[in-house]
């Protein structure tokens, strides 16, 4: 599922904190080729940065009740905590 369109991503991300596992998958392959490259340039660990894009992802998932979840720019978000994890 190729997606790009911000209008796409927002309706993805609505639909993922609405309970739909579909769009989960259609958030991970919008961005996760793209978190694993922006990860390069911050470690040059691989190992690191591929546990941090499971952890991020993982962490997304378990906690997608959570009040904070309703953002306004998901690619953001996931750029910050890709960067945060893998500074932790």
């Amino acid at each position: 599922m190729a997606v790009k369109n911000i209008n796409d991503i927002q309706s993805l991300w609505e639909s993922f904190l609405a309970g739909d596992d579909k769009a989960f998958v259609g958030i991970y392959h919008a961005f996760a080729h793209d978190l694993l490259a922006y990860g390069k340039k911050l470690s040059a660990d691989s190992n690191l940065v591929n546990d941090a894009l499971q952890e991020i992802f993982l962490d997304l998932y378990l906690k997608r009740n959570k009040a904070h979840m309703p953002i306004s720019s998901p690619k953001a978000y996931l750029y910050k905590k890709k960067k945060n994890t893998i500074l932790k």
